[in-house]
């Protein structure tokens, strides 16, 4: 008689079905183990109760299935957790600039290279936008190149007045015939001409055109001022004297323009007769006997959008003063206020006290500018 059947015939001796089930349960655990120890001792393999093969791999652990050995630790994070970025040895493009700016100008996208630990380097070889350099370069990537640098070649603009200088002899005297030359914008006076001999006889103004010059050997770019010749008025007054005696004396060397004069004349001894001749009564009137000039070049010195001119060196007087050694010891300087340059002159001519009738020029004034960069 097999357990079962025992079981059941003392079950219907008054012991439950459920109690009779879990004891046969238990038994068929006993037999099973029991089972497992007898095969392991022996050639081949257990089968348990359960039916299932126990297969296991070379190294003794699960081939598969839940029980399977722990995934790698890098496996782990990848995903959400970010602990593993990519693959070691993977690249990328990257670009850590303002929107809209790669591929403009100098801006260039970079590469980041998967690292040895699975996270990205930075952003290797790229160029973001950078302060702007006189280059030829957009350095700041906004589509212009050298935006904000002086245009190799423009001329200054020279309209902005900054100033006058004191009056040599007078420009208010009786029958006096006034004149005035003024450079036109772009230009600024780089000398004086005319004729002299005891006095100043006639002067006109000569001028030049200022232009920037860009040299292109160093980066940033070096920037200066250059002259070439412009508009030349004709010396007004009287044609005695050395003819175009003062041009050789105040004219300002190569790519230097006029800064300041030095001018000697008489003073005014009560009031200058109406016929403007002292010889009839002994009054003395104003007139001009002596002009010197001073000269500077100016490189152009800053930053994209804040250049300046500065003087290379200061001004430096051109010749000795021309007809001076008649004159008083009347000598009056005049400089043009920092980076200025002389613009205009304004002039008046009569007849010369001393003799009534050689004509010479009794009065002068000269303006300044402050010229101003052109910038790309």
């Amino acid at each position: 008689m097999d357990r079962l059947t025992l079981m059941l015939e003392r079950g219907s001796r008054g012991t439950s079905l459920a109690a009779l089930l879990t004891l046969a349960g238990c038994n068929a655990l006993l037999d099973n183990e029991a089972g497992q120890a007898a095969g392991s001792g022996g050639a081949g393999q257990g089968k348990g109760s359960g039916g299932g093969d126990a297969s296991t791999t070379a190294d003794g652990g699960p081939s598969d299935g839940s029980g399977g050995a722990e995934p790698d630790a890098t496996d782990a994070n990848r995903g959400s957790d970010g602990g593993r970025e990519c693959d070691p040895g993977q690249m990328m493009p990257c670009y850590t600039g303002p929107s809209g700016t790669s591929g403009i100008g100098a801006c260039h996208a970079g590469t980041r290279t998967c690292l040895p630990e699975s996270r990205w380097s930075d952003c290797i070889g790229q160029q973001a936008p950078a302060a702007e350099q006189c280059n030829g370069v957009d350095d700041d990537c906004e589509g212009v190149a050298d935006d904000g640098c002086p245009v190799d070649g423009a001329l200054l603009v020279t309209k902005q007045s900054s100033g006058k200088s004191v009056v040599w002899g007078s420009l208010t005297m009786p029958r006096q015939t006034l004149f005035t030359d003024t450079c036109p914008d772009g230009q600024a006076v780089i000398g004086l001409t005319g004729n002299y001999g005891s006095g100043i006889d006639s002067v006109g103004v000569r001028c030049g055109k200022l232009q920037i010059s860009e040299d292109r050997s160093v980066k940033p770019y070096r920037y200066s001022v250059t002259t070439s010749p412009g508009q030349v008025f004709p010396p007004q007054g009287g044609g005695g004297g050395i003819v175009n005696g003062a041009d050789q004396y105040l004219r300002c060397p190569p790519d230097q323009i006029m800064t300041g004069v030095a001018g000697w004349n008489d003073p005014t001894a009560g009031a200058c007769p109406t016929d403007y001749c002292i010889m009839k009564d002994g009054r003395l009137c104003p007139s001009v006997y002596g002009l010197a000039v001073y000269c500077a070049g100016y490189d152009v010195v800053g930053r994209p959008g804040a250049f300046t001119l500065v003087q290379k060196t200061p001004p430096a007087r051109t010749s000795d003063p021309i007809a001076s050694a008649n004159a008083p010891n009347l000598e009056a300087r005049f400089f043009c206020p920092s980076a200025g340059v002389v613009r205009e002159a304004v002039g008046g001519y009569a007849v010369w006290p001393h003799d009534c009738i050689n004509i010479v020029v009794n009065g002068l004034q000269v303006s300044c500018t402050s010229p101003t960069i052109p910038f790309r």
